[in-house]
């Protein structure tokens, strides 16, 4: 019975399936011990908490909650026994090293135990004994930010310098309104496109050897502006994510 009601509730952690544990813990957490309760030997699992195990399975919302509604102790030390002492190898781990925050799979759950570090810093031992290596509040995350601006906008203006450069302008002080992006549209003041196969590729192949075959030196200047208007914009893409 016991054993069953802990593979449910291990069953639900590993899968991030957040309502159904809040019912579940709701229900059997007293009689298994709580949230805090550390998990039994038999399970063969080496995390200690249901905190450890969503810390590590990556689950954003579940880790959120486990610390901030439900203040699961992010103190308690996952299992001293490693994958290195198992197979005989010394190592140097020692009691305490390794804690939920240690062994979370991403920085946006480590971002988690910042913040609610930040928010509630007399909860738990947080940058001691929790081993979270500092606060993340509204005013950081604000700074982190503006810092990232900065940088994005920096790595803008060096393309933009880059193409005037390529376009023989050459004197670094290109800006967006200076190099617009021209749609490739017919109308009444351009020639239109050729009617031909090779015309009906520049959407795919824009700037290629095939695609300016034909076209006047006004629209292959328009197509490289193109061009080089997607790599801006693929880079740009690049530094932000």
């Amino acid at each position: 019975m016991l054993r069953g009601k802990w593979s449910r509730l291990l069953d639900m952690v590993s899968k991030g399936r957040l309502e159904p544990l809040k019912a579940f813990l709701e229900k059997e957490g007293p009689g298994l011990g709580g949230v805090n309760a550390i998990i039994p030997e038999w399970v063969g699992d080496r995390r200690n908490t249901i905190l450890q195990i969503s810390s590590q399975s990556g689950h954003e919302e579940m880790t959120h909650w486990l610390l901030e509604d439900a203040r699961a102790d992010p103190t308690i030390p996952v299992s001293l026994f490693t994958a290195d002492t198992e197979a005989g190898n010394d190592t140097n781990v020692q009691s305490g090293q390794r804690t939920a925050y240690t062994i979370a799979s991403s920085k946006g759950i480590r971002d988690i135990f910042r913040r609610v570090a930040g928010a509630h810093p007399d909860w738990w031992d947080w940058f001691g004994a929790a081993r979270v290596p500092s606060a993340l509040t509204q005013e950081r995350e604000d700074e982190l930010e503006q810092k990232k601006k900065v940088r994005r906008k920096g790595l803008k203006d060096k393309v933009r310098e880059r193409v005037s450069k390529a376009d023989g302008k050459g004197d670094g002080t290109a800006s967006a309104e200076d190099e617009p992006v021209v749609e490739l549209t017919a109308s009444v003041n351009e020639p239109a496109l050729p009617n031909t196969s090779t015309a009906r590729r520049l959407g795919g192949a824009a700037g290629s050897a095939e695609a300016v075959i034909g076209l006047s030196p006004e629209m292959r200047l328009k197509l490289e502006r193109e061009r080089r208007a997607r790599a801006i914009e693929a880079r740009l893409k690049a530094t932000s994510s």
